[in-house]
């Protein structure tokens, strides 16, 4: 395959590619790029989705992402 990345979101799975010279990226890295790219106007509403899902994120990161992206903190 031609992958620009490898999507996972799993910390140990994550790392075991990078040893393998494997380009990954997260969720949360794919919904900043698409906002960087122009093809999503907001992230927040996604970010405040997912923060009430039983996927475990950090607010801390949640906020650290807006802050990046030009978003409000939640």
């Amino acid at each position: 395959m031609k992958a620009d990345f490898l999507l996972i979101d799993d910390r140990r799975a994550k790392n075991f590619a990078k040893m393998n010279d494997v380009n990954v990226i997260g969720s949360l890295g794919v919904m900043v790029l698409a906002k960087e790219l122009g093809k999503v106007e907001k992230i927040r509403t996604d970010l405040e989705k997912l923060l009430k899902s039983n996927i475990f994120v950090s607010k801390s990161l949640i906020n650290r992402i807006l802050k990046q992206v030009g978003e409000d903190k939640i």
